[in-house]
């Protein structure tokens, strides 16, 4: 005799369960990318979770071909997708303002007051017009 199952375990499980799981991690990778200013390591497991994001779509887009339930998982894959293109570019800016970002960090941290923490800001606006300057004027073309 088959147990029935019930309504809980069917609706975290399956392949709706796992769109869920995959949507959810590239919205979190998202999330992670957008809202914070870019550091090598947020933005290292941003493009983890939104590559998650990705294979869990994918996985179940193959596994869908033996199944008969067929769900949508477009929506899954264009958030994993966008993420994934979103944090390889936040990657890339962290890198490449790696220095920048540090010394407001740094300054940040010491921070006291709202004056203390405009001044900061202040400060990170400039550094990052000199290096866009230092960029411009050492690219082959300008």
């Amino acid at each position: 005799m088959t147990e029935p199952t019930s309504p809980l375990r069917s609706r975290f499980s399956g392949p709706p369960a796992v769109l869920r799981l995959a949507l959810l991690l590239g919205l979190a990778s998202l999330y992670l990318s957008l809202s914070i200013i870019p550091s090598p390591g947020r933005s290292t497991l941003s493009l983890v979770l939104a590559s998650g994001g990705v294979a869990l779509a994918l996985r179940t887009r193959n596994s869908q071909k033996a199944e008969p339930i067929k769900v949508r998982i477009l929506p899954a894959m264009a958030v994993s997708l966008l993420g994934t293109l979103i944090a390889m570019l936040s990657l890339g800016a962290a890198v490449l303002l790696h220095t920048e970002i540090a010394r407001y960090d740094q300054c940040t941290a010491g921070a006291i007051t709202h004056v203390s923490t405009s001044l900061c800001q202040n400060q990170l606006r400039v550094d990052l017009n000199a290096r866009i300057a230092h960029l411009r004027s050492s690219s082959p073309t300008g």
